[in-house]
């Protein structure tokens, strides 16, 4: 009888212990079955997954667990990093950002620590850093260690010169088998240099339904070939065969992204620029 009671309560405990290790797996959004990924791993996943909506995964399922954008805007694509990654552990996002506007102060006002990122709980599992800077302001120098970052995000300045001095800046401080990425990735079919990867750059599109609706107007986006320039410049000039040079397509659809639990109007911007991006070698 004795040994029926107790067979009864290991079986309990053993169920309670069950339940409680599926919610941690849970809340952990399957990190903890993942090493921080090597660079092959790296670029198959974002080769299979174009769109620099998924480098957020590089985090859930990845093992990164630091990073930075750099010219945030309105915090779109800074909210959509925080709800995809909003129950891993150990998780730092820093914000750079000169001129905080209305719609990124409504979603978190760095003065007050108020707004929507707080009330809908995006903040209570992560380190969030806010810099009221411009992307090469001498502070940063300090506040910012050298390899210390798994991500790296640049989306402010998009000029020739602006890029070219970002790079070289933010590449010191990405961590070993991190990535250096940057937005507006695309020309008008200028010649390309040659180094690994450079080839095949994307065409400039046309502006978005979104962007049509924030008076972009519908013919083609801007030309971006000084950021394109900025990217193979320092990837001739770094002169390391071990660096390849990658770049997005940005070929997603609503539905796409639904199915992998993200929200297009999260990513969606005024175009559909591809992102380029680096693994630093392991």
């Amino acid at each position: 009888m004795h040994g029926r009671k107790y067979a009864k309560k290991i079986c309990f405990l053993a169920i309670i212990l069950l339940q409680l290790l599926f919610f941690s797996f849970e809340k952990e959004s399957y990190s903890l079955l993942f090493d921080k990924w090597t660079e092959q791993q790296i670029v198959s996943f974002l080769e299979s997954n174009p769109n620099r909506a998924h480098f957020s995964r590089l985090f859930r399922l990845g093992g990164f667990r630091k990073g930075i954008e750099v010219g945030v805007a309105d915090g779109r694509f800074s909210e959509h990093i925080l709800r995809d990654n909003r129950f891993i552990s150990g998780f730092e996002w820093t914000l750079i950002e000169p001129y905080p506007n209305d719609e990124l102060n409504n979603r978190f006002n760095a003065k007050t620590s108020k707004g929507t990122w707080v009330t809908d709980g995006l903040l209570n599992n992560l380190k969030l850093i806010f810099h009221n800077n411009f992307s090469m302001d001498e502070v940063l120098e300090d506040l910012l260690p050298l390899e210390e970052y798994d991500f790296i995000y640049l989306d402010g300045d998009h000029s020739y010169q602006g890029v070219k001095n970002e790079i070289p800046f933010y590449w010191r401080r990405v961590k070993k088998c991190g990535v250096l990425a940057g937005h507006d990735y695309c020309n008008h079919g200028e010649q390309s240099l040659v180094c690994n990867g450079c080839d095949n750059v994307p065409t400039c599109q046309n502006y978005t339904e979104f962007g049509m609706a924030n008076g972009k107007g519908s013919g083609m986006v801007k030309n971006q070939n000084g950021v394109v320039k900025a990217v193979q410049e320092w990837i001739v000039t770094n002169n390391d065969s071990r660096i390849t040079l990658h770049h997005t397509l940005e070929d997603f659809t609503r539905e796409s992204l639904l199915s992998s639990g993200m929200d297009y109007d999260l990513i969606i911007t005024s175009t559909r620029n591809p992102s380029w991006y680096v693994v630093k070698p392991c």
